[in-house]
């Protein structure tokens, strides 16, 4: 089965910015907040919620995820700062969004840990030949992750775009505020314009990290964890222009039309959501960018093998997964103290496999220019043994 990887040289490059050009603040060991209480979890018909309560069973804070394995919306303190639909797939034409449009194919599992929530979902897509499982995990120090595996089990010459959308964000709440996005080459901010828009006000063709939507007291980070495989677009767009009254972001590997869909390709998506309080992303960036670094570690991490021509290196950058792997368990029990040191030990794993890798090409390198120099040099040694035996006739 074909599955959506880097090619060798795309992973090399991913492993130069892991490496040499994470973000600032990257290194610094995050503090994760952690407040007391408990999980109270509810299911309906079609949704499940998992809301995490003080002592007086109170709700702080609730993600409601769909039967289909969307996040239909998140609340933080009776607001609802992400709206239905929430985040899930969007396939164009037909399977809009996740919530909307996919269906529902078993019961989802869920999996009830001290710290953590974990609810497994399997979808199919109303429209197109597609299927996802989903993994939903809702920690009590409000990161939520969301690990889907989006499957194509025929070809579908009728999709022309696929990727992670984020809709319902109310213009009559956000109108007037600044949004915020961090790439590679710094942190941007858009302000929401009061007048309607043309549609799109963001379309941003390379690495997006994060975007930030905050209100004074409360805020949601909504961080890319592989943004490798969707660096192509960053969109956010104003429904106004099209009939709608929301705001909607989206992450795509493809602009629309560029890539034909076709049978056993499998596309994987992993963010999270930070959920936090006041002060904006400003005063959780170091939050923000280690996540950032550990789906970057983990992004290189499994293609690395695959990519990488020398055995050595593939050896060595196998064994960083793992411990990648278990870094995230870290941080779902919050322990960022372990996570950090995991995380430690994978980079330096990961700079041994492309310092391996990179010798491998320099002996290869070496070893191709002296087969294609020896038969030079030999005649030019028997050039010379000619005309000195020449010389002495």
């Amino acid at each position: 089965m074909r599955l959506h990887y880097f090619t060798f040289i795309s992973t090399v490059i991913l492993c130069f910015v892991l490496l040499f050009n994470v973000p600032m603040g990257i290194l610094g060991l995050p503090a994760v907040e952690q407040q007391e209480g408990s999980f109270k979890i509810t299911s309906t018909e079609d949704t499940i919620s998992v809301a995490w309560t003080d002592p007086t069973g109170e709700e702080l804070w609730k993600v409601v995820m769909h039967n289909t394995g969307s996040i239909k919306q998140i609340v933080i303190s009776e607001f609802p700062i992400l709206p239905e639909p929430g985040i899930g797939w969007h396939i164009e034409p037909g399977d809009w969004h996740q919530t909307w449009n996919f269906e529902p194919e078993r019961n989802p599992v869920i999996t009830e840990e001290e710290n953590y929530v974990v609810v497994t979902f399997s979808s199919k897509g109303s429209t197109n030949p597609v299927s996802a499982v989903t993994n939903i995990t809702i920690c009590s120090n409000g990161i939520v992750f969301f690990d889907s595996i989006l499957k194509f089990n025929e070809n579908a010459p009728n999709a022309k775009f696929i990727g992670i959308n984020i809709r319902g964000l109310p213009v009559d709440e956000w109108i007037g505020e600044s949004i915020y996005y961090g790439t590679p080459k710094g942190i941007k901010i858009q302000k929401l314009e009061t007048t309607e828009t043309t549609g799109d006000f963001i379309w941003y063709t390379d690495m997006v990290y994060w975007t930030d939507w905050s209100k004074e007291l409360i805020g949601m980070t909504i961080i890319c964890l592989n943004p490798a495989d969707f660096s192509t677009l960053f969109r956010c767009s104003d429904t106004r222009a099209w009939g709608g009254n929301d705001y909607q972001v989206r992450w795509a590997p493809y602009l629309w039309g560029a890539h034909a869909f076709r049978k056993d390709e499998k596309y994987p998506a992993h963010f999270a959501i930070y959920i936090h309080g006041e002060g904006g992303y400003q005063a959780y960036l170091d939050t923000i960018n280690f996540l950032v670094n550990l789906g970057l570690a983990r992004d290189t991490a499994a293609k690395a093998p695959e990519a990488y021509k020398d055995q050595t290196a593939k050896s060595i950058a196998a064994q960083a997964l793992p411990k990648i792997n278990s870094a995230f368990e870290k941080v779902y029990v919050n322990d960022i103290e372990g996570a950090s040191a995991l995380l430690e030990e994978a980079n330096s794993i990961l700079k041994q496999a492309a310092d391996a890798e990179q010798m491998a090409i320099i002996k290869y390198d070496l070893m191709t220019l002296g087969i294609v120099a020896l038969p030079i040099v030999a005649l030019i040694v028997l050039a010379i043994i000619k005309r000195f035996l020449s010389r002495k006739k």
